[in-house]
């Protein structure tokens, strides 16, 4: 194998003996290889393109299919979506509304990491991670599925929707490489099927956020939100004892490391 860098692209030559070689190959291009590079460089790799030659023919490498979906709206529509958000903003930023403020915002994360992503499952395990956050937020309970059950069930839905579209979330988040390292690899067959769950996991939780909301706003479901939102007890020492090493500590970069 030959690797060549000019300027900002990496040319490989290699020989491969079937198509399974060359897709192992792609792999390591697109995906290994900026994480080998991120450890030298004060700027993160991103990977722009991966392309080819084998023989005479080129090729581009690109995802074999994306699932889409379309929102149909108006003007209408459009102006009423921002008045109603624009309405929730001094009644979400209460002290009461706590929880909702933060499910949102976590919410709001997902979304991002989705869209920021140079693919929709780049930053793939911190979407989950969000979204479970999201959950935690609303219900409290701290990743206890049987919590999050309970309080989705005061809020109409049936176990069906329960179990399918929020408590995979959960799961992944306490069992897989999300909340913790994991030196596992899953299967092709696997990932396909959590990409493709996660790809409508947004309506799930954008739909639970509107039905809290409208609950709320009409009193028909409460969240426990605390009073006094300042630091106690052990995390309290646990911030004072941080603050006082990040005084300590030095700075590597005024050290000329």
């Amino acid at each position: 194998m030959k690797l060549e860098l000019k300027g900002n692209i990496l040319h490989i030559n290699s020989n491969c003996k079937d198509s399974k070689n060359l897709l192992n190959l792609l792999i390591a291009a697109h995906y290994i290889i900026p994480i080998l590079l991120n450890i030298e460089f004060p700027d993160p790799p991103v990977v722009i393109y991966t392309r080819g030659r084998v023989g005479e023919a080129t090729f581009d490498w690109t995802l074999m299919q994306k699932k889409l979906w379309l929102d149909v709206t108006s003007n209408e529509a459009q102006e009423k979506r921002v008045a109603d958000a624009l309405k929730r903003w001094i009644w979400i930023s209460q002290i009461s509304n706590r929880r909702l403020a933060a499910a949102t915002y976590y919410f709001y994360v997902a979304r991002r990491l989705s869209e920021a992503g140079h693919s929709a499952f780049e930053f793939m395990a911190e979407v989950v991670l969000n979204l479970s956050k999201t959950l935690d937020a609303l219900f409290g309970g701290g990743g206890n599925c049987e919590k999050v059950r309970t309080e989705l069930r005061k809020l109409g839905y049936c176990e069906t929707d329960i179990e399918e579209k929020f408590i995979p979330l959960m799961i992944l988040r306490n069992h897989f490489d999300v909340g913790h390292a994991s030196l596992r690899l899953l299967k092709p067959k696997q990932l396909d099927a959590l990409h493709s769950y996660l790809e409508f996991s947004e309506f799930n939780f954008r739909g639970l956020l509107k039905k809290v909301i409208e609950k709320v706003e009409k009193g028909e479901y409460v969240l426990h939100s605390p009073s006094d939102l300042s630091l106690k007890g052990d995390k309290l020492r646990k911030m004072r004892s941080l603050l006082a090493t990040f005084k300590r500590a030095k700075n590597p970069l005024r050290q000329g490391n």
